[in-house]
């Protein structure tokens, strides 16, 4: 059986983890570099595994993975050979997987919530260029093209042991199969919703930003609107029929604990 609708069939929603870029930032990451998040699966992992745990303890049933920028063409124009490329992209499952496995070890009480999934995330094809075009989609590659750049990269993270695949902020049509909505602000999300819901009697899944603009030539964050208030708008979300809810850029394990608050009475 498909692990979320497993999950499902036993709880009444599952709850996703929140931004992994703006956690790493807040413990002091660098992270204006074509590799993101990516970056730090070379040189400082056990950071990656922390952010998980933080993401556990307050309350998420799902971890993303820090594979969204992790490509082997990424690597190797940053000088690593295939293999050592594989390897880190490897190692984004396993560290997400020992965080959950030591996490759900030490729970008191299990009775309450899913054991956690480890869900592999990856980016589309315009997050590698770093160009601004993952928001767009307007590169120019075929669906054959998208399917040979995505393809190996998915194999790795599949023999590396993750539940599912995050496949998130797909811009492209051609490039996207999967259902739900992320990355996007929260005062749309409502509108979203009642367009997938006309299509699929699928699970849906909503995991918003904070709702700031972001500006992708200097890969900055700005001020967002005061009303597009996070927490408060996920019950309504769960209200017109999201299931699987969580965060995505600059939202934080406080967010996810918020709606933790709430779906757990």
């Amino acid at each position: 059986m498909n692990p979320i609708e497993e999950n499902l069939n036993n709880f009444p929603n599952v709850i996703v983890d929140g931004a992994m870029a703006t956690e790493l930032e807040n413990y002091g990451c660098n992270l204006n570099d074509r590799l993101w998040s990516a970056k730090i699966l070379m040189g400082n992992p056990e950071l990656i595994k922390k952010v998980h745990v933080d993401y556990f303890q307050a309350g998420a049933d799902c971890a993303i993975t820090a594979s969204y920028q992790a490509t082997i063409e990424g690597y190797k124009e940053r000088g690593l050979t295939e293999e050592e490329a594989i390897g880190l992209i490897q190692k984004s499952v396993q560290i997400a997987s020992e965080a959950r496995d030591e996490f759900w070890t030490e729970l008191d009480n299990q009775s309450n919530r899913p054991k956690p999934l480890v869900a592999a995330s990856v980016g589309p094809y315009g997050a590698f260029l770093s160009d601004g075009s993952e928001y767009r989609g307007d590169y120019s590659l075929s669906e054959d093209e998208l399917i040979a750049f995505h393809k190996e990269r998915i194999r790795v993270l599949v023999d590396a042991g993750a539940d599912i695949l995050a496949c998130e902020t797909i811009p492209c049509l051609a490039e996207a199969k999967a259902i739900g909505i992320n990355c996007s602000a929260p005062h749309i999300i409502e509108s979203l919703m009642t367009e997938v819901k006309s299509q699929t009697a699928k699970p849906i899944i909503v995991y918003p930003n904070s709702g700031e603009e972001y500006d992708p030539t200097s890969k900055t964050w700005g001020e967002g609107s005061s009303e597009n208030q996070f927490t408060p708008s996920t019950q309504r979300w769960y209200e017109a029929g999201a299931q699987i809810i969580g965060g995505c850029c600059r939202t934080t394990p406080e967010d996810i604990a918020g709606i933790a608050a709430w779906a757990r009475k």
